[in-house]
């Protein structure tokens, strides 16, 4: 509508221009006929009507152009439109098949609608199996975390009883070897027996004729024992010069001495045949010593002999032998109210090795401790603690050395070795095995010096 109504407005100017010269030549011939004023009037309305058509020739410019400029917009605007229509037939067919397309869609929508409510259905029940198979599993997990613990629980004990099992299977076959020996041993035994049974009954059948000898004999025992007390008495009262030795001239004096070798004999030469013989020996040398007895009872006892020593005070010697003729020189160690017992002489030091360590531990290097007295009760009781621990740590080290052999290495080799070389420099340090301990407690002492 814009367009048509632009279109018009041309006409009319059209016709007011067309006008303006045809009124033009109507004052020019009609001046002649009209006055000066009338002139001077038409010529002010002439000059007003040039200054209007200057004026609306200029305005026509302006139009023309702007009618120009307003086709070009319309040719621009009628492509522009039939662009315009084009894209919209273009869209039109888009949009038909963008319809049938959003059909085909809709319908998968619905389908995938379906479908996800079902698939919504089915995740919940596997929500549900999920939650049920997480709790199951979290059940399990404690279950196998006791289960874990319970292995390794079970593994440990299996470890010890394997080790248990170990050593008592060497244990058992250790026993089975004592077994057969022993039960060799018994079979020896039972036949010494049966032989000492029939060697007894004979025997009894000669003990009264040998009842009756050895009376006779005891008389003359008695005879000879008072012979030899006066002949004792003789030389005692000949030999005034006596002295008192020093312990190394004892210890000299009982190395080159054999009287621990005679055999011992209950009837006929028993300790006090021991101690007497022991002190004529030391009469002989010079030094003045002791026969002792000490008392444990009423009916039994023991006999000793004794040394003053100018060095180490009063020493008790225990020389008696035994029935194979293998006895050995002891230290006596004797205290009212205490048990009597000795030590061999090669056991009896000033300094020794020092046991106040752990027993299943006697693998480092040894060192040594002093004693003040080695003849006093006191060293006999540690003498005794010392033995004790060189038991504890045999019994160790044999239970340790089972151990390594059945593959154990809680003790090195090394460990082992030393632990071994330290026992055998112990039991030489002691003087084992010649040591004994009477279970007497002594009640009484006399001393009788020459």
């Amino acid at each position: 509508m814009n367009l048509h109504s632009t279109g018009r407005k041309p006409n009319r100017l059209t016709r007011s221009l067309l006008s303006i010269p045809i009124l033009i030549m109507l004052l020019v011939s009609g001046l002649s006929c009209v006055s000066k004023g009338t002139y001077e009037k038409l010529a002010t309305e002439r000059t007003s009507i040039q200054s209007q058509l200057t004026t609306a020739n200029a305005s026509l410019a302006s139009i023309t152009a702007q009618r120009d400029s307003l086709n070009n917009q319309l040719t621009a605007t009628n492509a522009s439109l039939s662009f315009m229509t084009a894209e919209r037939d273009k869209l039109n067919s888009q949009l038909a098949g963008a319809n049938t397309s959003l059909s085909t869609m809709t319908a998968d929508r619905d389908r995938l609608s379906s479908q996800l409510t079902s698939t919504n259905a089915s995740l919940a029940s596997m929500t549900a199996d999920r939650d049920k198979l997480s709790s199951q599993l979290t059940a399990a997990n404690d279950s196998l975390s006791a289960m874990t613990a319970e292995r390794d629980k079970l593994s440990s004990q299996l470890t010890s009883t394997s080790a248990s099992l170990a050593s008592m299977t060497a244990d058992r076959d250790r026993l089975t070897n004592q077994l057969a020996t022993a039960n060799a041993s018994l079979a020896a035994a039972t036949a010494q027996r049966d032989s000492l049974s029939s060697q007894l009954t004979s025997t009894n059948a000669s003990l009264s004729t040998v009842t009756g000898e050895r009376d006779r004999l005891n008389l003359q025992v008695a005879q000879l024992q008072g012979d030899y007390q006066k002949l004792y008495d003789t030389i005692r009262q000949s030999s005034p010069s006596l002295r008192n030795p020093t312990w190394g001239e004892v210890k000299y004096f009982l190395e080159q001495d054999d009287t621990n070798t005679k055999v011992y004999n209950d009837d006929q030469f028993d300790c006090s045949g021991f101690a007497i013989t022991l002190r004529d020996r030391a009469w002989r040398y010079g030094f003045r010593s002791a026969y002792v007895e000490i008392s444990f009872g009423e009916t039994t006892g023991h006999a000793l002999t004794a040394f003053q020593t100018t060095d180490k005070g009063l020493v008790y010697i225990d020389d008696t032998g035994n029935e194979g003729g293998t006895g050995f020189d002891c230290i006596g160690y004797v205290q009212v109210g205490q048990p009597y017992g000795g030590i061999s002489l090669n056991g009896v030091k000033s300094q020794y090795i020092n046991c106040s360590g752990d027993p299943a531990k006697f693998w480092g290097a040894l060192t040594y401790t002093t004693h003040p007295n080695s003849f006093s009760y006191d060293y006999y009781v540690d003498y005794l603690r010392r033995v004790q621990f060189r038991k504890d740590s045999v019994n160790a080290y044999g239970k340790a050395a089972d151990e390594y052999n059945a593959g154990s290495r809680v003790y090195s080799y090394s460990q082992l070795k030393a632990w071994y070389d330290n026992l055998q420099a112990l039991g030489q340090d002691l003087g084992l095995p010649d040591y004994y301990v009477w279970e007497e407690v002594v009640e009484n002492i006399e001393i009788y010096w020459n």
